[in-house]
């Protein structure tokens, strides 16, 4: 599922880069930029959410 979420902004990042007269390299490179972005983003939210629920309870 993640790689489907992943590679869809970047499918669409590349294919308006391509549109705007990019070369292809560059459009790939700009897909796969906003790709591990946006996975970035989502590891470190996912960290900040385990941290807030998992951290124990003090007394």
């Amino acid at each position: 599922m993640g790689v489907a979420v992943l590679s869809t902004p970047a499918a669409s990042r590349s294919e308006r880069m391509l549109a705007s007269g990019e070369s292809e390299a560059e459009a790939l490179t700009g897909g796969y930029h906003l790709a591990f972005g946006v996975g970035a983003g989502l590891l470190v939210a996912a960290f900040v959410v385990a941290f807030a629920v998992l951290r124990p309870r003090t007394r």
